[in-house]
């Protein structure tokens, strides 16, 4: 099995897991904070990065039924596994892919600096953007190495 496969049987599976989640925060809807707000999370980040490594429908909020905040973080999340993405292209000397990768994470930091979500509406966000900003920073950095070389 490829890559590519076992990801999105891994994908699905988390998939299966988030509604046997949502099923318990029905009945226990205290629980929606603490550890499953981490697990909403990372699902979120999942879905976009799965959707931009394998050119899949991208899936918001609403689709997966978790709340906007949660989903808010996983995109922030997901620029770290964008700038992975970007550093192996650049290792195969794949210059425009990562060039078209790197403005993907430009896009996704622009969308959410707009946002300015109160602090109190999506916790850690302002956090998150900031580390975003260094993570830009860094990735346009090998970037431009790269073409010295």
């Amino acid at each position: 099995m490829c890559i590519r496969d076992r990801a999105l049987n891994k994908y699905k599976l988390a998939l299966e897991k988030l509604d046997n989640l949502k099923k318990l925060i029905e009945k226990y809807p205290e629980l929606l904070y603490g550890e499953i707000a981490t697990a909403f999370q990372e699902v979120a980040e999942a879905t976009i990065v799965i959707s931009i490594y394998f050119n899949q429908n991208l899936l918001i909020a609403t689709d997966l039924g978790i709340p906007d905040a949660f989903y808010i973080l996983g995109i922030a999340d997901a620029i770290g596994e964008l700038r992975r993405k970007t550093l192996e292209h650049l290792r195969k000397k794949e210059l425009e892919e990562a060039e078209k990768t790197y403005q993907m994470m430009e896009e996704l930091y622009e969308l959410l600096w707009e946002l300015e979500y109160p602090k109190a509406l999506v916790p850690n966000l302002r956090q998150k953007i900031d580390a975003m900003r260094r993570v830009l920073e860094e990735t346009h950095h090998d970037i431009f190495l790269a073409y010295l070389r």
